[in-house]
């Protein structure tokens, strides 16, 4: 009887050793993290599933709203800053990558209660007995906007020529996710082809093109959806929020 009692306690020992080591045992990315001018980033769906988070998502806005024990953040595409229980904290900005929110870790990990461990190329996550492991890949190229047909320079309400070009590092197909904003410069910058019309879309295989009044140089940007080109302006256009990509060209 003692040996059967003997055999029953040793096999509750292993089951729950098992158990332990099933809890434990990582599990690997959905993504890939990526490193992006120093810093580790990864989905935030991967990070909720160690720490036991919720994430709501808002595509309107480009907004992830995670809630973990006794902590609300809030997490907005291209915005540079954290909102950690309604204050906001400084951070790299997240990013979409092949329409998956990609965060910083280490901004993120410790306040969701979990720990980030890096052995390059290797980076590990921890939440109590969960863990995730993955190998960072290589850095992300930016977005950028090309123009390859240029318009000549010129200017006047009945002035009329075409633009022209390729995006990249978006993707690009599923669409309204993207636009091309176009401004012909003169004096000041000036919304193309139309006011009621300031948005160019792009094209699956990442080109586009416009119609476009003419000036002495021309100003495109690569922005998200959602964005509100002004009709006419003399802002010093730079990447960040909605805007992901800037290029100037002189007319012909």
């Amino acid at each position: 009887m003692k040996s059967l009692y003997g055999i029953a306690l040793i096999g509750m020992l292993l089951g729950f050793a098992c158990l332990a080591h099933a809890q434990t045992a990582p599990l690997p990315f959905s993504k890939q993290p990526l490193l992006v001018k120093g810093t580790t980033f990864a989905p935030i769906r991967d990070i909720c599933k160690v720490t036991a988070a919720t994430a709501g998502w808002d595509a309107a806005s480009q907004t992830a709203t995670v809630s973990g024990k006794e902590i609300s953040l809030v997490i907005t595409v291209g915005k540079p800053s954290l909102t950690v229980n309604a204050a906001d904290q400084p951070m790299p900005a997240p990013m979409l990558v092949a329409g998956m929110l990609f965060v910083p870790l280490k901004p993120i990990v410790p306040l969701l209660g979990g720990s980030v461990t890096y052995s390059p190329p290797t980076v590990l996550i921890s939440c109590e007995t969960r863990q995730m492991r993955g190998t960072v890949g290589k850095p992300v190229p930016p977005p950028t906007i090309t123009i390859t047909r240029i318009p000549p320079s010129g200017s006047g309400e009945g002035s009329w020529g075409e633009i022209q070009g390729t995006v990249s590092g978006v993707d690009c197909r599923t669409p309204n996710r993207y636009y091309v904003v176009v401004y012909a410069v003169t004096d000041m910058a000036y919304v193309q082809p139309w006011t009621v019309a300031p948005l160019t879309t792009i094209n699956r295989n990442s080109r586009w093109k416009t119609g476009t009044h003419l000036g002495w140089s021309y100003t495109v940007l690569l922005v998200r959806a959602g964005y509100k080109p002004a009709d006419v302006t003399t802002e010093d256009f730079t990447p960040g929020g909605h805007i992901l990509a800037v290029t100037t060209v002189e007319g012909k």
